[in-house]
């Protein structure tokens, strides 16, 4: 019965953050002058108290719905040009809980309950990645190795998902397996992590019959996410990893150019939002 009421009591904060969370989303879309992230951010820092906090910023920004400005791209190079060690960045892959998933799985968090993109940009990339592998390793995620494996793990991962699923990779030789299996496994690095012969396997088809970003490949047969108040943790630097963009095409050279140019209670449930203009 004690469960039953814990599980209930979880139920119903969830239910109140979500109601407030909305009630945000509405207010800042009732206000035409806010038309990008960066704006609506500072909005929210500008009303103070509870709105500035770093929790009710990363749950905005996981749920605002996409519109010109508000973009999953726009939401990520945000969140990337924010830097490795910025309390938001790393409260906002707190809001999924890992524990017990797979590498590849915490990755697809990254896709789908995360709602982010894979910048082209490398270094962008990165610090998304870091914040990533970071959570993944803090909260029980199931991999052997640290948080810098994590990441050219995590590169590799995308590059195979761009090679086997992507749109602009039509034409292109796909990555085979025996070639995925040399790539993960980096033999010219000392001190990597190993992966089993039977682990890249399963990784590779694994990749092979579900994309990243949750679809089902069309020749294959046929985590869970925590909303509880996320709790900073300190992030150090890292050596910077290259981020695959195989043969990108010509709106992808553009894309990149653009991207280089460019534990508080809850609020109340009545879905307001004291925004200061």
């Amino acid at each position: 019965m004690a469960v039953q009421t814990h599980h209930h009591t979880q139920q119903s904060s969830q239910q109140e953050w979500d109601t407030a969370i909305q009630g945000i989303i509405n207010q800042i879309q009732q206000q035409q002058q806010i038309t990008t992230v960066d704006e609506a951010i500072e909005t929210l820092n500008a009303t103070g108290d509870r709105y500035a906090s770093a929790s009710v910023h990363a749950m905005y920004l996981q749920k605002v719905p996409e519109s010109p400005g508000f973009t999953r791209k726009d939401v990520s190079i945000y969140l990337a040009d924010l830097g490795d060690e910025h309390e938001l960045l790393t409260t906002y892959f707190h809001l999924v809980h890992f524990g017990g998933l797979s590498i590849e799985d915490s990755l697809r968090m990254f896709y789908t309950q995360l709602r982010l993109v894979p910048l082209l940009n490398k270094n962008m990339l990165n610090t998304l990645l870091l914040g990533l592998a970071t959570a993944f390793k803090t909260n029980g995620g199931n991999f052997g190795g640290d948080v810098d494996d994590c990441i050219r793990v995590y590169n590799v991962l995308i590059m195979l998902n761009d090679s086997l699923h992507s749109k602009n990779a039509l034409g292109r030789a796909r990555q085979t397996e025996q070639a995925f299996m040399e790539i993960i496994n980096d033999r010219k690095e000392a001190n990597v992590f190993q992966f089993e012969e039977d682990e890249m396997r399963r990784i590779y088809h694994n990749i092979q019959m579900r994309s990243l970003d949750g679809g089902a490949h069309a020749y294959a047969q046929s985590g869970s996410l925590s909303q509880t108040q996320p709790q900073a943790n300190g992030v150090t630097s890292y050596s910077k990893y290259g981020a695959p963009s195989p043969n990108a095409t010509a709106n992808e050279q553009k894309n990149l150019k653009e991207e280089n140019d460019d534990d508080t209670p809850a609020p109340d449930n009545t879905g307001a939002c004291c925004v200061i203009l």
